[in-house]
């Protein structure tokens, strides 16, 4: 008769590492030097521009943002951090949690704002891409299609800051709902909803994205919208730019 011998199997167990004194140094340095970088570049650009109000509101917003990035390096950092020292203990709870941090700084991190979204289609004929994505088979006004796409790009509508509609009049029911509509008259702020109404029967045709306001105009990148190219009312994604008072203005969806 032959006798097996049974080996013990027993587990490893996995030791969560904590960071060392010298690694919190560095981590500690690290947060530091990102949030100094920021506060700089901030505080400088809203210095210079302390004789225009307005432009400082702006330049405000975007500090914040800023700020915001700043805690998206942050995370950055300490999930790699973690991800580290996981594989020094192999630890799987301490390896998902820092592969979460990771993916929670870089989406933070790498947001892009709806105007930089906007922006980067100008020029772009191409309407289809836009009420495609929107779930359209076959053509439809693109405007708040284009205007959707944006914002879903910027992660606006996952977030639940704006909704995803495909007509105007949708989507200032939902600002109003939400206690997010801005009456026409007001300055609006970089990236807010800027509806029209170009027949004057209080509904609206039309809308767009406000890019930045400056000397009582307004600037907005909008879809199906045309522009003069060599004489050819061409249509696709453009800037444009209106006085506030605008009687075309009918308000703003803020963001």
């Amino acid at each position: 008769m032959k006798y097996f011998n049974k080996k013990n199997t027993q587990n490893k167990e996995t030791t969560k590492l904590p960071m060392t004194g010298k690694l919190k140094k560095g981590f500690r340095h690290y947060c530091v030097a990102v949030l100094a970088v920021t506060m700089v570049l901030g505080t400088s650009v809203t210095a210079f521009a302390a004789n225009d109000p307005i432009t400082v509101v702006n330049n405000l917003s975007d500090f914040i943002f800023g700020l915001i990035r700043a805690v998206g390096m942050i995370l950055l950092g300490f999930g790699i951090v973690q991800i580290g020292l996981s594989l020094k203990s192999h630890d799987p709870s301490q390896r998902a949690n820092g592969f979460l941090t990771l993916a929670g700084g870089v989406i933070i991190t790498f947001a892009k704002e709806i105007v930089q979204v906007a922006k980067q289609e100008v020029g772009s004929s191409n309407g289809e891409k836009y009420w495609r994505w929107y779930g359209f088979d076959s053509y439809v006004e693109w405007c708040a299609c284009f205007v959707s796409w944006c914002g879903e790009q910027a992660g606006l509508i996952e977030s639940g800051a704006m909704p995803k509609f495909s007509l105007c009049e949708n989507g200032i029911d939902w600002f109003k709902s939400h206690g997010k509509w801005q009456e026409t008259g007001g300055i609006p702020s970089a990236g807010s909803l800027v509806f029209f109404d170009w027949n004057g029967d209080g509904i609206s045709d039309h809308v767009g994205i406000v890019e930045k306001y400056e000397g009582g105009i307004i600037y907005t990148v909008e879809g199906n919208t045309g522009t003069n190219i060599g004489g050819n009312n061409v249509r696709g994604v453009w800037e444009h730019s209106y006085s506030v008072g605008s009687a075309t203005i009918l308000g703003y969806g803020i963001i």
